[in-house]
């Protein structure tokens, strides 16, 4: 004979409110980390970069338009981060338009913008960041997270230097902005 016992919990869940859409976004990130950490490493872009104005970088025939804090673009201008380790490794050879119409991913017309840190487990070595990601043919942009690592970093290295001797160590997309 075996006794089946059934024991009930009704414990209410407190919802989380958050003051704003920056706030909400920083716990969302936060999770996502948490939920979907993996270490990656992105080695930096060795090819040609070409920065065509303030906010506009070329990375052989992919562009980033920029729209971040001008002590943040060194992530770009030295090719820490760049399309590829968006858009996967993009062969050579040219495209027909249809081709080019029915990708997924669009690499001609990226636009990277509201690149915010975020809170890091380890903040001397590492930086944590989201920033939204907008891409022809998209009507929303999609906020996407990245990690910068710097093993030689200490507590007085400056941003600019943590930048310019980092490496991406994680990259994902995360949700649509709406």
């Amino acid at each position: 004979m075996f006794l089946i016992v059934s024991i009930s919990v009704n414990a209410q869940k407190k919802e989380r409110t958050f003051k704003n859409q920056g706030e909400q976004e920083d716990y969302w990130a936060e999770k996502q980390f948490e939920e979907n950490y993996y270490e990656e490493s992105y080695r930096k872009f060795k090819e040609t970069i070409v920065i065509i104005d303030e906010n506009t970088i070329k990375y052989n025939n992919e562009v980033l338009i920029l729209d971040v804090e001008k002590k943040l673009k060194p992530i770009f201008e030295k090719g820490i981060f760049y399309p590829e380790i968006i858009t996967g490794k993009v062969k050579s050879g040219q495209a027909r338009k249809e081709e080019l119409d029915s990708m997924l991913i669009r690499n001609d017309s990226m636009y990277i913008s509201n690149l915010k840190e975020i809170k890091s487990p380890h903040p001397v070595t590492i930086k944590r960041f989201r920033f939204w990601l907008s891409q022809k043919g998209s009507a929303n942009p999609t906020a996407c997270l990245i990690e910068l690592t710097n093993n030689t970093a200490t507590k007085n290295t400056k941003l600019e230097d943590f930048i310019i001797g980092s490496r991406i160590t994680f990259f994902k997309s995360g949700w649509k902005a709406i």
